[in-house]
């Protein structure tokens, strides 16, 4: 589980190997926000002054040999002071 400091960003690579066409957040963290930052990777900045465990889930679109597939997945992120 990737560990960030309050305040602070946690990038966040998926390793699909291939360009992410499109990220919908369908769960959203409850102590900070979520967004993307280039093709593979998407980043995770609490809040200030949020401590403890959060996690969101994602459904996103990626082409790997020339083929495109669509996957879900969950990110948990520990918060630390």
């Amino acid at each position: 589980m990737p560990s960030v400091q309050t305040g602070k960003v946690c990038a966040i690579h998926y390793l699909t190997a291939g360009a992410i066409f499109r990220q919908k957040v369908v769960v959203h963290p409850r102590g900070g926000i979520y967004g993307t930052t280039n093709e593979t990777f998407g980043a995770y900045k609490p809040n200030v002054g949020f401590v403890g465990r959060d996690s969101f889930q994602v459904d996103f679109e990626y082409e790997r040999v020339g083929q495109r597939f669509v996957t879900h997945a969950k990110a948990n992120v520990n918060v630390r002071p």
